[in-house]
């Protein structure tokens, strides 16, 4: 794996990113910026992650499996909807999503609408490479009940080893 991994939806497209289960995100271009549109969609049941994009990375040397990583992205919300979740917990999954979350960020009505936020977390392995599942994901977790979604665009999206 090319550490840094970088992904800014411009000159790469989705580079490895995929929709989560029952998304549809789109790759859109405003204002000769491209960015993931899509949404952050509860899941109510155990274990309570939604994912809206993930990645499979894959670890090949000794080495690779056991640096250190930071993650982070740009995010940013819209303006509620009548439709939309009140509260939701944006969330980074690596590994296994029952057990390891390392980012929670609150969305609510306070969160600031419109503009592009940073996220930024690290990882060590053992959180990564939890019963092998070496993927990344970026959802929602922790709903509180909530069964609505809420309008998220995600972009810059960088993983690169801790120095």
């Amino acid at each position: 794996m090319k550490f840094p991994d970088e992904t800014d939806f411009e000159s790469n497209g989705r580079n490895g990113w995929e929709d989560g289960e029952g998304i549809t995100g789109e790759l859109i271009t405003v204002d000769g910026n491209t960015f993931w549109k899509g949404e952050l969609k509860p899941i109510t049941t155990f274990p309570s992650f939604g994912t809206s994009l993930k990645k499979k990375f894959t670890f090949l040397s000794k080495e690779e499996r056991t640096d250190f990583y930071c993650i982070s992205f740009n995010y940013r919300v819209h303006k509620l909807e009548v439709d939309e979740a009140r509260f939701l917990v944006l969330s980074l999954a690596i590994g296994n999503p029952k057990i390891s979350f390392n980012l929670d960020n609150d969305l609510d009505e306070n969160t600031e609408v419109d503009k592009w936020l940073l996220a930024t977390t690290e990882t060590n392995p053992y959180q990564w490479f939890a019963q092998s599942n070496e993927i990344i994901q970026i959802g929602t977790r922790g709903a509180l009940a909530e069964t609505k979604s809420r309008r998220i665009d995600i972009d810059n999206i960088y993983v690169w080893k801790q120095t």
